[in-house]
């Protein structure tokens, strides 16, 4: 079976993959920030949005998320954004 672009790029982003833990999150909006530490060992805090994550959850304050770290114009994005526990 053939692998597609998708399933590679699956495969790449589960390899770059950082836990982080939401500090804060707009319900009714639908977006917040984790904070992670950086591989410079220095804590960093990186914006994300409901609609970047393959399975939506109701993200709220504290829970712990695993995501795939992307600077994106200077910006820190975390895309692809899954739940690992809640508080």
């Amino acid at each position: 079976m053939p692998v597609t672009s998708q399933a590679a790029a699956d495969t790449t982003a589960d390899k770059q993959r950082r836990l982080g833990r939401i500090i804060k999150w707009n319900k009714s909006k639908k977006y917040g920030y984790i904070r992670f530490r950086a591989p410079s060992g220095r804590y960093e805090k990186a914006f994300t949005h409901f609609s970047w994550s393959r399975h939506p959850y109701n993200l709220r304050r504290g829970d712990t998320v695993s995501f795939v770290h992307i600077p994106l114009r200077g910006r820190d994005r975390a895309m692809h954004v899954r739940l690992v526990s809640g508080r």
